[in-house]
């Protein structure tokens, strides 16, 4: 879905985005308002101008994050990978790295993975961004890809080989028991009716038929 600027396939079957002029931009998304926790995998080249972005976890009332691909070679303080969150109106940055290579022309290979509170981005196989942004309240939503331009006026972003692939959300976590062995130590009982027969450990077999909320341990009777 187009949500405005110029999108089309370039001659070479590349999804592109470009204009000129300044302080343009365009935007496009895709997806499944309810997918939560997502891979992306994608190729972007920067051809011309700066500024790309993906989002994801895009909603209608503005909620994303989006990581922003800020193409050049020291130029207005390029080159630079951005990840922005949107959360109730208010746009803030949780990651911020010049530690990469992003040079026009150039194609790069983006993995991004979104596991509940937990984002981790990769360009061309080397981990940029590792974070956990604790209590978000950004957990679903569609896939974006944007391009903007600045004073200078002119972008031209192409995308190719976008893959999204569903994550299992991780079990939750377990409640741990605690046994403390011997007399007057933990007491456990039946949940319901059941017939217990087992080895006892000894050569024999212990059988039993216990009834629900029948103590079996410690069950001095028993013992």
């Amino acid at each position: 879905t187009i949500q405005y600027g110029n999108w089309y396939i370039n001659p070479q079957g590349n999804l592109a985005g470009s204009n000129s002029g300044a302080m343009l931009g365009g935007k496009i998304n895709t997806g499944n308002s309810e997918w939560d926790n997502y891979r992306i995998d994608l190729d972007i080249n920067g051809f011309q101008g700066i500024d790309g972005g993906v989002g994801f976890r895009y909603t209608p009332n503005g909620n994303a994050y989006e990581l922003n691909l800020r193409f050049g070679t020291g130029l207005y303080n390029t080159p630079e990978a951005i990840l922005r969150k949107t959360e109730d109106g208010i746009t803030t940055i949780i990651g911020d790295t010049h530690s990469l290579t992003l040079i026009d022309q150039k194609w790069y290979h983006l993995t991004i993975e979104v596991s509940n509170e937990h984002i981790k981005v990769w360009i061309n196989n080397g981990l940029i961004f590792d974070i956990t942004d604790t209590g978000t309240k950004v957990k679903k939503g569609t896939l974006t890809l944007s391009y903007w331009t600045g004073d200078v006026g002119v972008a031209y972003m192409k995308f190719d080989n976008i893959v999204v692939t569903a994550l299992a959300s991780p079990p939750p976590p377990k409640t741990p028991i605690i046994f403390i062995p011997g007399i007057g130590g933990s007491e456990m009982k039946a949940a319901q009716d059941i017939i217990w027969s087992k080895d006892d450990g000894h050569g024999g077999i212990f059988s039993h038929a216990y009834s629900s909320n029948e103590k079996v341990w410690v069950n001095q009777d028993k013992a």
